[in-house]
């Protein structure tokens, strides 16, 4: 989807999840609905090996939803410019994309919305994914035990002393609620 030939330009913008230049906002959004919709419709009755490669393009048009280099925070496709063209453009915006590392929460909601955008096309796997929630959180509070352990290690403490004490279980709670999408915990 990104790099087939016309898929980077204004007429795809919706399928990246932004906005055309000439689009208002409404017909902006009206149109990734669109396209996300007819998808999911197309793909019903298929044989699974093309309903998939519907479904992965919606999973694209989600996964690009939930990157800072698509939309804002609060939620607005950006608008469509020139795509990357040199080595350091590309690098720039793949850096800028949501990854664990960039934005914890971003990446947390970006599974959510890949979850969330594969389930319409094959419901019976359901059950696969009943424990989703359970699973963020899980992977959260691992992440935020290594990153506090770092901290902890960056800041000089000895590595005996950091296996006895360690960082608090509040605190490695509160940081992982927050990676996965609970912003009153950010707030310290």
């Amino acid at each position: 989807m990104d790099w087939g030939s016309g898929q980077q330009g204004t007429a795809s913008a919706n399928q990246h999840s932004m906005c055309s230049p000439s689009q208002t906002l409404s017909t902006c959004l009206s149109g990734i609905e669109g396209f996300l919709s007819l998808n999911l419709l197309l793909a019903g009755g298929l044989p699974r090996e093309t309903a998939l490669a519907l479904a992965a393009q919606d999973i694209h048009t989600m996964g690009d939803w939930s990157s800072p280099m698509h939309v804002s925070d609060s939620g607005v496709p950006f608008v469509w410019n020139d795509p990357p063209r040199t080595s350091s453009e590309f690098q720039e915006h793949m850096l800028g994309e949501a990854t664990f590392g960039s934005d914890p929460q971003r990446f947390y909601l970006g599974v959510r919305l890949i979850v969330g955008t594969y389930l319409p096309f094959f419901p019976n796997e359901q059950g696969s994914f009943k424990n989703l929630d359970t699973w963020i959180i899980d992977d959260a509070r691992t992440r935020a035990g290594r990153e506090l352990g770092m901290r902890t290690l960056g800041g000089y403490r000895r590595v005996a002393e950091w296996h006895r004490s360690g960082p608090s279980a509040i605190e490695r709670e509160r940081l992982a609620q927050c990676y996965s999408g609970n912003p009153a915990a950010c707030d310290r």
